[in-house]
């Protein structure tokens, strides 16, 4: 997650998006690690940092689509 958020502005959200989803989809995907994530305190810090990055990328997104409206509209 990392490496994805350092390459960002080669990758684009998408290296973000995707380890995201590695991350989540693991924990769901195996109740083990979510019981050892619950049983050190840590699953609801992920939960967190999980909600964090979500809001984070629609604020990226959002932010992105706002500069390309200007740049349309200023073009026109």
């Amino acid at each position: 997650m990392l490496e994805a958020v350092q390459l960002v502005r080669v990758g684009g959200r998408a290296l973000i998006e995707e380890q995201l989803d590695a991350i989540v989809g693991t924990v769901n995907r195996r109740p083990e690690a979510a019981e050892t994530l619950q049983r050190t305190g840590l699953l609801e810090k992920l939960r967190t940092w999980v909600d964090t990055m979500n809001g984070l990328l629609s604020v990226g997104t959002g932010a992105t689509q706002l500069g390309q409206a200007v740049v349309r509209a200023i073009e026109m």
